[in-house]
């Protein structure tokens, strides 16, 4: 069992709140959703203090236990971001600044909305989803939508980066049709055909 703290920063805005409770949407039961779905473990947040409804926090501490093998340094870096705006932003993982900051050899995927059948059954034209991957394994390295949704459909990408898959996952599985998870093949499929033209993708 692995002991892991962990430091926050957060926008109380739209929580009532740190403790979980059922009158509304709480920071802990936020990140605990979060670590679940990175660890596959249910996962209990313990924090240092309590904020109240709308209360925002730098530097509050919390800890947790776990069995899983991911490094503790990732796990910061593999929760979601949402804002519930109209229409919804959500992004996981990392930015094109931080990538080519970091001399990342990457590129990205995009599907619109509107080429999907469900973005056409909802009326979202806007919509779209990007895909950011290695260029040259194809590792998953960032996941960013906007449109309806964009905040459940972000935890796809999330699984996918945490247990280091590639964007080929997305090519080889088949998705329900018609949802908006469809986005993630057709990103995928564009981001391979980008590297087509650059030669056979080697993953």
């Amino acid at each position: 069992m692995r002991n892991i703290k962990i430091t926050i920063e957060y926008d109380g805005s739209g929580y009532v709140g740190w403790q979980r409770q059922p009158s509304g949407p709480t920071i802990q039961e936020t990140i605990e959703s979060s670590l679940t779905t990175i660890t596959g473990e249910r996962i209990k947040l313990l924090g240092s203090g309590r904020t109240d409804s709308g209360v925002h926090a730098l530097g509050q501490v919390a800890h947790l236990d776990v069995r899983t093998n991911v490094p503790a340094e990732t796990l910061p870096a593999l929760f979601p971001y949402g804002l519930y705006t109209i229409p919804e932003v959500s992004f996981v993982g990392r930015t094109e600044e931080q990538l080519t900051a970091a001399r990342v050899p990457y590129e990205v995927g995009i599907a619109n909305y509107r080429e999907i059948a469900r973005g056409g059954i909802i009326g979202d034209t806007i919509g779209r989803l990007k895909l950011i991957f290695h260029r040259e394994t194809g590792l998953l390295l960032g996941v960013h939508i906007i449109g309806e949704g964009a905040t459940e459909l972000v935890h796809i990408g999330q699984a996918v980066i945490a247990f280091g898959g590639t964007i080929r996952y997305f090519v080889d599985h088949v998705f329900n049709y018609p949802t908006l998870a469809e986005c993630y093949k057709v990103a995928a499929l564009a981001g391979f055909n980008k590297l087509g033209a650059q030669g056979t993708p080697r993953f």
